[in-house]
């Protein structure tokens, strides 16, 4: 009996450790280039990498909230775009902002080159 768990154990290891990876594969079939899928494993819940002409939603609430932005030092100097509610402002490398809105997206000002990227991070205060 000891030997059929044993045995049922090694097989139940070994298709694990062999289907995680086909998994992640598949996951990074997903992204145009490593570096966007490095990105997507390795991020904090509310860091966020831009990459040539991302653009993304990053909070949607039923109510204002107030939010900091901070951009990362990067040595591209392309500002990143701040969509919320109905404005728009333009946030530096090195600097951040405080929002309140319902609704903001970010978005490089400009399309970022190749392999380029800009790190974001969102905090809501409130």
């Amino acid at each position: 009996m000891r030997y059929a768990i044993a045995i049922a154990f090694l097989f139940g290891m070994a298709a694990t450790f062999t289907a995680t990876p086909a998994l992640a594969q598949a996951e990074a079939e997903n992204y145009e280039s490593i570096l966007e899928y490095r990105a997507w494993m390795y991020t904090a819940p509310d860091e966020y990498y831009f990459f040539e002409d991302d653009s993304k939603q990053v909070l949607d609430y039923k109510a204002e909230r107030i939010v900091r932005i901070c951009i990362g030092d990067s040595r591209h100097l392309v500002p990143l775009k701040v969509k919320y509610d109905d404005s728009t402002a333009m946030i530096e490398t090195g600097d951040c902002m405080r929002v309140e809105a319902k609704k903001i997206s970010l978005e490089p000002a400009k399309r970022l080159e190749s392999n380029a990227v800009i790190r974001a991070e969102v905090q809501t205060m409130n």
